[in-house]
């Protein structure tokens, strides 16, 4: 009986497995060849299996481990902040320094969100976990003295939504968002918002007060 490989040589197996695997989501989406995954990692496709039974858990692998990175990455830099809008630029360009070093992960984000069966909610988990780290980590910061929990949410998502979008979209996003980087612009307008006040929430059309 052959032996067992060591639990280190299985670990660095799947993180190459899981780096090429979204580059190759990322150009290729659902369409990627397992194949060819695991030959851009010196591997065959039944060693693949090994580690990933399906293309569907190596899809979500790959999404899973970029969220846990880039949410450590931003709960680091929230730590090492002081003050509402320290804390604010820090994670902000935390996000933008992941984003560069990771940019083809965005569009292997959207694609399994758009492409993902209703049963499987496994990626749509691990986003919104993601987005409830950041939530804490700006409520904690003083986002709740100037806005509503669900404004803070609703914001967040936005952001983030917002980013992915241009990202997967390359070159073309200029033509959406213009050629600035505004990120850190919107994010001030977002959450360096005046403290909220019950203002009466406007009333949709056709509907009466």
């Amino acid at each position: 009986m052959a032996r067992p490989h060591k639990v280190e040589g299985r670990e660095a197996t799947r993180e190459l497995l899981i780096r090429a695997a979204a580059e190759a989501f990322a150009k290729h989406g659902s369409a990627a060849r397992l194949e060819d995954v695991a030959a851009a990692a010196g591997i065959r496709r039944a060693s693949l299996l090994h580690h990933f039974p399906s293309k569907r858990a190596l899809y979500a692998a790959v999404v899973a481990a970029a969220l846990a990175a880039l949410r450590g990455r931003l709960l680091a830099a929230a730590a090492s902040s002081v003050g509402y809008e320290a804390t604010l630029g820090a994670v902000t360009a935390a996000l933008r320094a992941f984003e560069t070093e990771e940019s083809q992960l965005a569009a292997v984000l959207l694609r399994e969100l758009l492409d993902a069966p209703a049963e499987d909610t496994s990626v749509e988990n691990a986003l919104a976990e993601f987005l409830d780290v950041v939530q804490s980590i700006a409520l904690a910061a003083g986002a709740a003295e100037r806005a509503r929990p669900d404004e803070v949410r609703a914001a967040i998502a936005h952001l983030v939504f917002g980013e992915l979008a241009r990202l997967a979209l390359g070159q073309r996003a200029a033509r959406f968002w213009g050629a600035a980087d505004a990120i850190w612009p919107l994010t001030r307008r977002f959450f360096l918002m005046a403290a909220h006040e019950n203002e009466a929430e406007p009333t949709p059309a056709g509907e009466s007060k």
